[in-house]
């Protein structure tokens, strides 16, 4: 069900901004992806595919099938990325409730892509803004070190730096930690040849 990625074409209306903001704010997700070069991706899954095939349809995007394990139902999963998402971001911007603290870091991060290529200064800011977001979406992954930074001297600035620094060296050792783990079996079932 990969229909390919397509920037909005399709005009969509208020109506439609505003359900997919409340999609968003209650179903889906806000990410800035990459580690040498970020950019942006929503996501909604959902176990009625009626909603992504909605958001593909009014939006763009793709919609891919997510088989986990037998006991769970499947979920699919509208994504929309790059380009796509940065107009999405801001379309739905006005709309946001729940996630409106996130939804502005990736209105900032989106208004770093001038079409220029990015120097170092904007790769750094765009590494900031996704520890940005990450911070909103786990707080507990930041605070204690920040405010021990603080207490230590440390400017907010310099504290949140070092902090996403933390953040970053735990969670690639928590990977390391996963891929090194002996598996059950498979993690997912292959759906069945159309």
């Amino acid at each position: 069900m990969n229909i390919g990625q397509t920037l909005i074409s399709r005009h969509p209306t208020e109506c439609d901004w505003v359900r997919l903001a409340t999609l968003i704010d209650t179903e889906g997700n806000l990410h800035i992806t990459g580690k040498k070069t970020f950019d942006l991706q929503i996501t909604v899954p959902n176990t009625d595919v009626r909603l992504p095939i909605w958001c593909q349809t009014r939006f763009g995007g793709f919609v891919c099938l997510n088989e986990y394990k037998p006991r769970h139902k499947k979920t699919y999963r509208w994504k929309a990325a790059g380009p796509l998402a940065r107009v999405i971001i801001n379309g739905c911007f006005p709309y946001f409730i729940s996630k409106r603290e996130q939804a502005k870091v990736c209105v900032e991060f989106a208004g770093t892509f001038t079409g220029q290529r990015a120097d170092n200064s904007i790769l750094d800011r765009r590494w900031l803004l996704k520890h940005r977001l990450q911070k909103e979406r786990k707080p507990y992954d930041y605070l204690p070190v920040e405010k021990q930074l603080i207490e230590g001297g440390a400017s907010e600035e310099e504290a949140f730096r070092e902090a996403a620094k933390l953040a970053d060296e735990a969670r690639r050792k928590r990977n390391k930690r996963r891929a090194n783990k002996p598996s059950d079996g498979p993690d997912h079932i292959a759906s069945p040849a159309g």
